[in-house]
């Protein structure tokens, strides 16, 4: 991790993952230094229902991979590209632990894609080159929940946004930008 804007109260780090020579993912994030606005916190985003109250959903029927089958879903869909979801794991980011509760919860985001698709897989690529994320609240649980909406647009390019829960209500948004490729 390198630091590239040092600040006091706001600060700019970087974390490439590499493969074969090859940059493969690279996280950059923003931290900033807390202050007490309990007294104005507030939002105007609407919560989801609880996970409790949300039917399960068994996500390999639409995805094949050890991942997917190791999350469970609870999903209310409305319609293609249009959902409210919960998603857990019990594999651990880490083997033996060793990890922050927001690493647990940020490693569970990118599935917001592929958990209420607007055309089957089979049939269309739709894969995210990004993942931004902005939290106003520091996530808690094992349960992430996802109020999401999928966008195609007519020229090639999509957009996943979401609005992300723990079961405490909105805690961020996320914004994934989609490059879309008929198969055949």
């Amino acid at each position: 991790m390198r630091l590239l804007r040092p600040g006091r109260s706001v600060e700019l780090v970087e974390a490439v993952a590499s493969q074969g020579g090859r940059d493969a993912v690279r996280l950059r994030a923003w931290l900033l230094r807390p202050g007490d606005t309990a007294t104005l916190a507030a939002t105007t985003l609407e919560p989801i229902a609880p996970p409790a109250e949300t039917e399960p959903w068994d996500p390999t029927q639409e995805w094949p991979g050890g991942f997917i089958a190791s999350v469970e879903v609870r999903r209310r869909q409305f319609q293609p590209g249009r959902a409210h979801f919960w998603a857990r794991t019990p594999v651990p980011l880490i083997a033996g632990g060793g990890y922050s509760q927001l690493a647990y919860f940020v490693g569970l985001l990118d599935i917001a894609n592929g958990m209420t698709v607007r055309a089957a897989p089979t049939d269309l690529a739709f894969p995210n080159v990004d993942l931004n994320v902005q939290l106003f609240s520091p996530p808690t649980g094992e349960w992430v929940g996802f109020d999401t909406r999928v966008t195609f647009g007519a020229h090639g390019v999509g957009v996943t946004s979401t609005v992300l829960h723990d079961v405490g209500g909105p805690v961020g948004v996320m914004a994934q930008t989609l490059t879309i490729r008929p198969q055949g």
